[in-house]
C-alpha cells in the first residue's frame, strides 16, 4: 500500500509500505497520542453551543464523544459528520482546544409548521420541506403554540411557500389554525372559529386581498 507522509506546497511524498511497514510508521503515532493523554490531553469537557434542550441528549450521542478519551484520537470532521446527519441540523462545527476541551456549535433548522401524515402520524418540517423527524412535534407545539398544522399529501413541499404568502396578510395570518393540501394543487385555510377558505390553484394571494 502507499502512503501518504506529508506535503508541502501542493507535493506529497508516497511511501510503498507493506503492512508491517506501515504498522511499524503508525506504531509511534499511537504511542504519542496515548503520551498525550497520560500527559493530561483527554477530553474533560464538551461544551455544546445553539443545542435545544430536547435535541442535546440526540446530539450527544451523535457525536460518539465521552469524557476521559485521548482528545488528539478525537476527529473533530468525523464527529461533526455524525451530528450533521442528524435530520434537526443544519449546520455543524466541531473544534478541539487543548488541552482538554471540545467546542461543537449547531445550528438547529427552525420547524416552521406540523405535518399529519397520512398514517396520522405528525413530524414537523423545516425549510426546503425538510422533515425533522428527530424532533418531536408535541413539544415544538408546546414551545411556540403559533405552529401551523398541514393535512395532506405534497404539504411540506409547499409549506414555506405558504407560510410567505400568510406573512404577507398579518390579519388573516394570525386567523388560520391549518390548512390542508387539496391534491397537491391548492390549499384550503382553517381558521379559528372553524371557517374553511378554499384557496385557488392560482394567484391565491388575490382572493386573501378580498378575504
Amino acid at each position: 500500500p502507499l502512503l501518504l507522509v506529508g506535503g508541502i506546497g501542493g507535493a506529497v511524498a508516497l511511501i510503498s509500505l507493506g503492512i508491517r511497514g506501515a504498522a511499524a510508521f503508525l506504531r509511534p503515532l499511537h504511542a504519542a497520542a496515548g503520551a498525550a493523554a497520560r500527559a493530561g490531553f483527554r477530553v474533560e469537557h464538551i461544551e455544546l453551543h445553539g443545542v435545544t434542550p430536547e435535541s442535546r441528549k440526540m446530539v450527544e450521542r451523535a457525536l460518539g464523544i465521552h469524557r476521559g478519551m485521548p482528545i488528539l484520537d478525537v476527529s473533530p470532521a468525523a464527529a461533526a459528520a455524525r451530528v450533521s446527519a442528524l435530520g434537526v441540523v443544519r449546520h455543524v462545527v466541531v473544534e478541539r482546544r487543548l488541552p482538554d476541551t471540545l467546542v461543537v456549535k449547531v445550528t438547529e433548522r427552525k420547524p416552521l409548521a406540523i405535518w399529519q401524515q397520512p398514517d396520522g402520524r405528525f413530524a414537523l418540517i423545516g425549510t426546503n420541506g425538510a422533515l425533522l423527524t428527530d424532533r418531536d412535534a408535541g413539544a415544538a407545539r408546546a414551545q411556540d403554540p403559533d405552529l401551523k398544522l398541514l393535512v395532506g399529501a405534497g404539504a411540506p413541499d409547499h409549506a414555506e411557500a405558504l407560510l410567505g404568502l400568510l406573512a404577507k396578510f398579518p390579519a388573516i395570518d394570525r386567523q388560520v389554525v391549518a390548512a390542508e393540501r387539496i391534491n397537491d394543487l391548492r390549499w384550503n385555510l382553517v381558521l379559528h372559529d372553524k371557517t374553511v377558505v378554499e384557496l385557488p390553484d392560482r394567484r391565491a394571494d388575490n382572493a386573501l386581498v378580498v378575504l
